[in-house]
């Protein structure tokens, strides 16, 4: 109809419409604006199945039915009759069935029983006047069909787009086949389709063109056309039919063929026909074509014009191979069956077959069946032609191995001499090739054939992504450059400060000692996969690779850069060391086994002061540095490698010596007041002489201890806390024995803190005590608490609660650590698993529909047990210090999300609420003797938080459609931009003192450390689990 409203049909879960239909399943007839979406997502799946064979159609479109999208979903269907398909386009009345699209769906046979449709797509009017016209067919998968994949037929058809296809048979035939056969006036477009085992007795055209008026036939790749044994069927690419006394004009351009019968056969192969009218246009630039097998009769062309009326032809640029043997007759790369008539022009084309005279492989008469002729016969014509052009027996330089990646895959080869590298002119119609790559413009020579090797002007390659890339020594990087197949080295080439980038499928070819990268390497993986970094340094011949063998990967894509210095690894001794190290840095999640090589021993890159034999690798994060073989070197003194496995952590590497070591020593001493008091919750530090780190956390009495340190070194001792400053906050002591007296002393408190440590000292969610909040998630469907401690990265898991239970962590018995915690609903108790003692406490409190607010209310540094009431708007607070319940109410309307946190510094916690939908905010400060009140950004997640580090918290939201915080602080309203993710998870994850930013979603934490202010992306728990930092932030 003519209003503006639509139909969207999708459907919820796996679902199958079968219905057996003699005309169509689903007729949309005169229907407008509808949408059939199978999703394909989510396990959402839409099936629509006709398995009449007597049927027009599984889906038609009739009587001007415009503006429709078909997509996502799997249309089945039997209908055997060539004037149907299984889905449908028939004739319209007024306007025609217009602005269609049919688009990502599987259309095929029936995968239910038995039977195969004549036509997969068909589009057939009755009216050269009123037309089926801008329609789209793009991404779809077509397979399985007796007739043709797609028919646009001559009469009733105008402007198609034919995109993104891939056409196939699964089964062999016994009846003509043809992938895309199509006449259409207005303009269109058939691009980027893939058509392959087209396999039958009969025979095959790839693409059949009829009267289509102003087409461009692009980018298309035809091959794996195996045919049967004995067959004698015809087999043709591309084929232009035309139409007589009209003016059907088609552009065949960057398309690859490629036809290898698997069989040795009698059959007549043409890669590309012009067999159209005079009148008829014809233009065939930058295509490869490939014709091979052995045959048994027949001759076969790579290209030919037919004998009718000839048309307006044009050839340049084409690579036509024909590598055809036997059977006694002629393999022609080229055949002009209308000599010295209509028109003819090429050049620049490289022509590759064998005649029966074996020099005789071009075609140049009146005869269907070929006229032999040598080269030099074929360019004088009349007219004159190929002046430019190279011909060849296949041999030397004219080989498929020397000129191709491989028989199906006709991607230019460039290690060697390839004769199409370089040596046509550009045309100013044609500037990509087969894989979008740019053509060279101007002077610049170009490659012939369908594929252009990009390379660099002048010494400098552009930035930009490209398919197919070839490098020269000394070349450089314009910017940033993305490969997403090959690049082939021919020498050093430099990145500077732009990153060179291989996309998940991308190789690289040609590595050697003297053909390299020096600069910033990425690769991106999309699974497991092993690649091997083509770098090294500025100098000659410093090849030194890094293997990356990928075990694991958390996130699809992740990237891992790489680069290397002509240097020690800052950290480690250098008479004792390599004198090169690299730099990998990740983005995403990746698990990998790595694998280093370094240079030649004899000075090179190992001094002769080194014990090569006892190389391990080192990892450098920031100062910390991390022996990865502690137990037994690593290395490989033969290949010059030195290798780690399942590493996570991505940062500089170096390999060198293991520091000699005598045994074990236990460390420990206290860090006190300068009263002698201890300090709780002390952080310190110890480091060896490798620069290798170990952090632990003073007790309630202000004692620590590490234990197995490695005696007979020196390593630095240093100490922090968040409210305390020491005048000598790092002691330097060589151990050679148990320690017991390595004590630190507070001069006094940090300026402008509160002097009084509370619970709000701490760090969140920190169930380890390293001063540290740890990530950790809720499974609820398990019941099960999981926990990855900050303090030395182990996971652990506790099955504490059931799927019902609320979640209630927080420091319950005020030993510095997180308990676990939950509050039942159903029973109105709360089950605390105290670190301390792990005794378990019951307390009942609370009711059903309760939300869950613990934190230290009273100030006696233990969280105290806490509900917020929503039908009342109402805390209840079960104080800890006494025993005693208080409550407050709030006045304000609207749905309310509790809030708490300690806003005016006093070390208790107040308690708030936020309004969602106007963000209207209110808290209650110093047990009711103050009431606050403001406004902030409505619709996001409130927190109140300490977010500027002035011991006071701020409230705050967090946006997640937006991915920014908010935070209304003494200085006006801040903000912040996140990474992705809509739950907020703050913590301090560094341990600083100071809060953290941080978000989840579906297993995926991003965190903002504020001692860094580097956001960090890391993967921990699946995509229902409730990351645990979420529940009460403070």
């Amino acid at each position: 109809g003519a209003g503006t409203y639509t139909i969207t049909i999708q459907p919820s879960g796996a679902r199958t419409i079968e219905f057996t239909a003699t005309g169509a399943g689903i007729r949309l007839t005169g229907a407008d604006r509808v949408t059939i979406d199978g999703l394909n997502a989510g396990g959402n799946s839409l099936t629509i199945r006709n398995p009449n064979a007597s049927a027009t159609a599984t889906i038609s479109f009739s009587n001007d039915s415009s503006n429709n999208i078909v997509r996502n979903a799997t249309i089945e269907g039997a209908a055997t009759s060539t004037s149907g398909g299984v889905v449908f386009l028939g004739s319209g009345t007024t306007t025609g069935n217009d602005n269609n699209t049919i688009t990502q769906n599987v259309i095929r046979n029936l995968s239910v029983g038995t039977g195969t449709p004549a036509n997969l797509i068909n589009s057939s009017g009755s009216s050269s006047t009123v037309t089926n016209t801008n329609n789209s067919i793009t991404n779809n998968i077509l397979k399985n069909f007796t007739s043709i994949g797609i028919n646009i037929s001559s009469t009733g058809n105008e402007s198609w787009t034919i995109t993104g296809n891939e056409i196939f048979e699964e089964a062999a035939q016994t009846t003509l086949l043809r992938g895309i056969s199509f006449a259409s006036l207005g303009t269109n477009i058939i691009s980027q389709n893939s058509i392959h085992d087209l396999n039958t007795s009969s025979s095959v055209t790839g693409i059949l063109l009829g009267d289509a008026r102003n087409t461009t036939v692009s980018r298309n790749r035809i091959f794996s056309i195996p045919s049967t044994s004995g067959s004698t069927g015809t087999l043709t690419g591309i084929q232009f039919d035309g139409s007589p006394g009209n003016p059907a004009s088609v552009t065949i351009v960057n398309n690859m063929i490629s036809i290898i019968p698997s069989f040795s056969n009698n059959q007549t192969i043409y890669g590309i026909r012009d067999f159209g009218y005079s009148g008829n246009t014809v233009t065939i630039n930058h295509n490869t074509v490939l014709i091979g097998g052995t045959a048994t009769g027949s001759a076969t062309w790579a290209l030919v014009r037919g004998t009718l009326t000839p048309t307006t032809f044009t050839a340049r640029n084409n690579i036509l191979f024909n590598n055809r043997t036997g059977g006694s007759v002629n393999h022609f790369a080229i055949g002009d069956q209308s000599a010295n008539s209509g028109t003819w022009t090429s050049d620049y084309n490289i022509f590759v077959g064998t005649g029966t005279t074996p020099a005789n492989f071009l075609d140049y008469g009146t005869s269907s069946s070929g006229t032999a002729v040598s080269f030099t016969a074929w360019k004088a014509g009349p007219p004159s032609r190929d002046a430019n052009s190279q011909a060849s027996n296949p041999t030397g330089n004219y080989t498929v191995g020397n000129m191709f990646l491989s028989p199906t895959d006709l991607h230019l080869n460039v290690i060697g001499t390839n004769p199409a590298v370089s040596s046509c002119l550009p045309l100013t119609a044609v500037t990509a090739d087969f894989d979008n790559d740019p053509r060279p413009t101007g002077t610049n020579p170009a490659d012939i054939g369908a594929d252009e090797v990009v390379q660099s002007i002048s010494g400098v390659l552009a930035g930009g992504t490209y398919y197919n890339v070839s490098t020269a020594s000394g070349d450089s990087l314009g910017g940033n450059v993305t490969i997403n197949f090959n690049l082939t080295l021919g020498g050093v080439l430099n990145t500077g400060s732009n990153t060179l980038t291989f996309g998940c499928n991308a190789t690289v070819s040609n590595v050697s000692t003297s053909n390299y990268v020096v600069g910033n390497v990425a690769k991106q993986f999309c699974t497991t996969d092993s690649f091997t970094y083509p770098i090294g340094s500025s100098d000659p011949n410093e090849y030194s690779p890094v293997t990356v063998n990928v075990t694991a990967l958390g996130q699809n894509p992740s990237t891992l850069t790489a680069s290397v210095t002509d240097a020690t690894l800052p950290g480690i001794v250098p008479s004792r060391s390599v004198s090169r190290y690299w730099t990998l840095t990740e983005a995403g999640d990746i698990t990998a086994d790595l694998t280093f090589q370094y240079l030649d021993s004899g000075g090179e890159d190992v001094p002769l002061t080194a014990n090569e034999s006892d190389f391990r690798v080192f990892r450098k994060s920031g100062s910390l540095i991390t022996n990865l073989c502690p137990s037994s070197p690593c290395v490989n003194t033969a290949a010059n490698t030195a290798s780690v496995s399942g590493v996570t952590d991505f940062s500089d590497w170096g390999i060198g010596e293991q520091v000699a070591t005598s045994g074990p020593a236990d460390v420990s001493g206290r860090v006190m007041t300068n009263s002698g008091r201890g300090i709780p919750r002390a952080r310190v530090v110890v480091t060896d002489e490798n620069g290798e780190t170990r952090v632990t956390q003073t007790n309630p009495f202000g004692y620590y201890k590490f234990r197995g340190l490695t005696s007979g070194q020196n390593y630095i001792f240093t100490v922090s806390h968040k409210l305390y400053r020491f005048s000598q906050p790092s002691i330097v002591r060589f151990i050679a024995q148990d320690e017991t007296d390595i004590n630190f002393i507070a001069d006094g408190f940090n300026e402008g803190v509160n002097t009084q440590e509370t619970y709000f000292d701490r760090a969140p969610f920190d169930f380890d005590g390293d001063g540290r909040t740890d990530i950790s998630v809720w499974r609820s469907s398990e019941g099960q608490w999981y926990i990855r401690r900050s303090s030395d990265g182990r996971w652990e898991s506790q099955n504490f609660g059931v799927s019902d239970d609320l979640i209630a962590p927080a420091d319950y018995d005020g030993d510095g650590r997180t308990d676990m915690a939950i509050f039942r609903p159903s029973e109105g108790k709360w089950y605390i698993l105290l670190s301390a003692n792990s005794e378990l406490l019951i307390q009942q409190f609370g009711k059903n529909g309760d939300q869950v607010v613990p934190t230290d209310y009273d100030g006696d540094g233990r969280a105290d047990i806490a509900v917020f009431r929503p039908d009342e708007n109402r805390f209840y607070i079960l104080r800890s210090f006494d025993g005693q319940v208080y409550s407050e109410a709030f006045d304000t309307k609207g749905p309310l999300i509790p809030i708490s946190g300690d806003m005016d510094g006093d070390g208790k916690a107040d308690l708030g609420v936020y309004n969602p939908r106007t963000g209207a905010w209110q808290v209650i400060v110093n047990y009711g003797i103050e009431r606050r009140a403001g406004r902030i950004e409505a619709g996001g997640v409130p927190v109140l938080v300490d977010i500027d580090g002035d011991a006071r918290a701020e409230i705050g939201v967090y946006l997640g459609k937006s991915k920014l915080w908010r935070f209304r602080t003494s200085q006006g309203i801040s903000e912040t931009e996140s990474r992705a993710g809509n739950i907020p998870v703050l913590g301090d994850y560094d341990g600083d003192g100071k809060v953290d930013l941080g978000t989840y979603e579906a297993g995926e934490w991003q965190i903002k450390q504020s001692a860094s202010a580097i956001w960090k992306s890391l993967r921990f728990g699946l995509e229902s689990d409730l990351p645990i930092p979420s529940a009460n932030p403070r």
